[in-house]
């Protein structure tokens, strides 16, 4: 517990886009001032996919100078601003408040529970939305970007690669045949998987980072099952990495998952993928 009353952030803190930056921002140039501990209260809205967990929330969270993290569930279509200010003001004693003008998660409550603060003597600071040529940049946007592939757009959203972390399943190990081995994951059940396709990315592993084509899909050619997986085919190495976690992070769209007439077609278009990989990331 911090020993005097803090600076509290409040926020949902999915997809951790460049709003969240900017607000941490400014949290942590009032909590200096203020000469107070920061404490961030994240909102756990209870979707059933998220673009981050709450383990990677927090790891971005005490990059910008948080120094304790509380999660609060807040049902999304039952907001109750008293509960809400009464919870923080009960838990954490804050001296001040910073909050988003419209907040992720909580946006329509987002006038009562700014008004329950202040009929508690707590003052809120409102900070302004970061907009760019869209509008206010949200974690719904960022969210659309990842189901519909637009890499682009999440990296313009978030600024950074899109993270998909997983521990290394055994799969037909049919890649190997073709002479394009690949690491394959269960894809989250709870996180908002990007859309069927072949990607640019970065995999790391103990430290490393490789270089990697990755399909995110089903594999038509030589599955029949339906079965969505991830496969990430690193690039000049060829290591060991089953039942190892490994962390995926999405730089560019190539192409579409499509169904070839045969292996031979899918080995060319394999070739060539990679080839393009080659160039997007060099």
């Amino acid at each position: 517990m911090p020993t005097r009353e803090p600076v509290v952030v409040l926020g949902e803190f999915d997809g951790f886009h460049l709003g969240h930056r900017h607000l941490l921002e400014a949290a942590a140039r009032v909590a200096r001032l203020a000469e107070r501990p920061l404490v961030a209260v994240v909102f756990d809205v209870g979707r059933d996919r998220v673009l981050h967990d709450q383990a990677e929330r927090s790891r971005a969270l005490l990059r910008y100078g948080v120094s304790q993290i509380r999660v609060l569930a807040v049902p999304l279509d039952s907001v109750d601003a008293t509960d809400v200010a009464d919870s923080i003001v009960a838990g954490l004693d804050p001296a001040l408040v910073v909050m988003a003008c419209a907040p992720d998660g909580i946006a329509d409550a987002y006038p009562d529970v700014r008004a329950e603060f202040r009929t508690r003597g707590v003052d809120v600071v409102e900070v302004d939305r970061v907009v760019d040529h869209a509008g206010p940049v949200t974690a719904e946007r960022v969210r659309t970007a990842v189901e519909t592939g637009d890499i682009a757009a999440v990296i313009e959203l978030t600024g950074e690669p899109y993270p998909i972390t997983g521990i290394v399943q055994r799969g037909q190990q049919l890649g190997r045949t073709i002479g394009f081995p690949t690491a394959n994951l269960e894809p989250p059940a709870d996180r908002v998987i990007p859309a069927k396709g072949v990607y640019a990315a970065h995999v790391r592993h103990d430290g490393v980072d490789y270089l990697a084509a990755v399909n995110v899909g089903v594999r038509p050619t030589v599955d029949a099952s339906d079965r969505l997986v991830i496969e990430a085919h690193l690039l000049d190495v060829d290591i060991d990495l089953y039942d190892q976690r490994i962390a995926v992070s999405l730089t560019h769209r190539v192409r579409d998952e499509h169904r070839f007439e045969s292996l031979d077609a899918l080995t060319e278009q394999l070739a060539r993928d990679v080839d393009t990989v080659r160039h997007l990331n060099p």
